[in-house]
């Protein structure tokens, strides 16, 4: 791999890790605000539920794309 290549790589890796942060930041948001949901509000307790655990699954796979990049690069 040559070296501009592998600085393509580099600077999709760097998008991906703002996109993780961003999911992870939203997924924190969504987690504190399930947390104050009344409990005999049981729909919006199981969207907010259902929200966590896709922004946590869209997390994983964005960590598995940096590192992907990053062994990519090497």
């Amino acid at each position: 791999m040559n070296k501009a290549r592998r600085k393509q790589i580099d600077e999709i890796r760097k998008q991906v890790d703002t996109l993780l942060y961003l999911v992870m930041d939203l997924q924190s948001e969504e987690e504190e605000y399930r947390d104050n949901i009344p409990e005999a509000m049981e729909e919006r307790i199981a969207k907010a539920d259902n929200v966590i655990y896709f922004l946590e699954s869209a997390g994983d796979a964005l960590e598995d794309a940096s590192e992907c990049l990053d062994s990519a690069a090497e």
